[in-house]
């Protein structure tokens, strides 16, 4: 005898009795509704699973023309990057070469500590400004130009692989390359 507006059931069953009157009945992850004589549905039936589907498949494009959007900008990005910091990049590709352990443990690290040490500054009223800043302007920053630089180490390693010797200069190539393979990898979970 119950009347309600509408009723969504995820992962279970509804038995609708007689005299029960409801406006819009929605359904998800394998869900029944079972309606018993005299109950009453007014509004329609829909099942999100069917909607998620139909979602997910609006999202897959979407979701390549953000990564192409990335893509590119991050190939302006390392463009820039080795046009204007290649010494810079070749000290740091040769620090990766050298002690890759080393440069694991610091970049942990700093991916650890720098928005620890932000968060402790917030708490404090002084520090509150310079913790904000360090967590939404300078740890971004920081982590953008560290993936271009991983990137144009990665075109650098796969140019040397191809041509048996690294690009000489501004590494234009080994950029284009890298941000390239990082984009197709990030597609794949977990990478």
């Amino acid at each position: 005898g119950a009347t309600v507006d509408s009723l969504v059931v995820i992962d279970g069953r509804a038995d609708l009795q007689a005299g029960t009157t409801v406006g819009r009945v929605s359904t998800l992850g394998g869900s029944t509704v079972t309606q018993a004589p005299g109950a009453e549905i007014t509004g329609r039936m829909a099942s999100f699973d069917v909607d998620l589907a139909a979602l997910a498949l609006l999202l897959i494009p979407l979701a390549l023309a953000l990564a192409v959007g990335f893509a590119i900008a991050g190939i302006a990005a390392a463009l820039l990057v080795a046009a204007f910091g290649a010494r810079q990049v070749r000290d740091t590709e040769a620090l990766i070469s050298a002690r890759p352990g080393h440069v694991l443990v610091a970049g942990i690290a700093g991916s650890i500590g720098l928005p620890l040490v932000a968060m402790l500054l917030i708490f404090t009223v002084i520090g509150a400004p310079i913790g904000f800043a360090l967590l939404f302007a300078v740890l971004p920053v920081l982590l953008f130009l560290a993936w271009l630089v991983a990137a144009i180490w990665i075109g650098d390693w796969l140019v040397a692989q191809t041509r048996g010797e690294r690009e000489p200069g501004r590494p234009y190539r080994a950029a284009v390359l890298g941000v390239i393979v990082l984009t197709l990898a990030s597609i794949l979970p977990f990478v």
